[in-house]
């Protein structure tokens, strides 16, 4: 699978981290994109350290789950990267 770089500014954030040597532990919620994401970043630097963490942080318990499991992969972390959506439909519900 090709993962296009176009308008995935993450993903080009992520792999410009691992040309620089740095270790990742990306997280996304869908398997296959995840998958091809951690693709990206390993065929952009031969030997990146690349762990994954598929997760709905919408969902408490997978929130709870990705903690642990990032703990597990990396038990320091020096950056970290959100990149995330809101969805504005909820803010008559949760704000």
């Amino acid at each position: 699978m090709q993962l296009s770089t176009k308008g995935r500014y993450a993903v080009m954030a992520m792999v410009d981290l691992a040309k620089r040597g740095a270790s990742l532990v990306l997280h996304g919620r869908s398997p296959e994109k995840l998958a091809a994401s951690a693709a990206a970043v390993e065929q952009a630097r031969s030997g990146a350290v690349v762990g994954t963490v598929c997760a709905d942080l919408s969902r408490l318990d997978d929130v709870r789950r990705m903690a642990s499991e990032v703990q597990e992969q990396a038990p320091r972390l020096d950056v970290v990267l959100a990149n995330a959506g809101i969805d504005r439909s909820l803010h008559e519900t949760y704000y």
